[in-house]
């Protein structure tokens, strides 16, 4: 969903109802205060508020997670201290996306999408028609 463009949402009203588009995360997850703490970063560049909002979401939360990871592992950072440290991120929350875990076996933070049936072109609660879980 995230890379299918323009052109999925402006799909006819009988075609919507046979689209279906995987998300990882929707609107409905965004916690208020980290909304606006994003969109006061986004400010700083300009203001360009719609263009590529996921991905910017997404580089976003890495950060946060990057910055907590670094934290947590302290002054002597070093590659095998950061591991360690992202190891031991579990549930954390960035208030846009779902909480990240990671583990010794885990490398990719989320786990799961929202499968959403374009119907009327929004991406309405009674849109997500099956939501995958890690």
């Amino acid at each position: 969903g995230v890379l299918a463009g323009g052109g999925a949402l402006a799909a006819t009203p009988a075609q919507g109802d046979r689209t279906y588009l995987a998300y990882p995360t929707l609107p409905q997850d965004r916690n208020p205060v980290a909304v606006d703490e994003l969109a006061r970063l986004m400010e700083v560049d300009g203001g360009k508020r719609g263009a590529h909002l996921q991905a910017v979401i997404t580089a976003y939360c890495a950060g946060e997670v990057l910055v907590t990871a670094m934290r947590r592992a302290g002054r002597a950072l070093g590659r095998r201290e950061l591991i360690e440290a992202l190891e031991g991120i579990y549930r954390f929350e960035t208030g846009l996306i779902p909480p990240v875990t990671y583990t010794s076996n885990r490398r990719f933070g989320t786990g799961g999408s929202y499968v959403v049936r374009l119907g009327t072109g929004r991406m309405a609660p009674d849109s997500v028609v099956w939501v995958a879980e890690e």
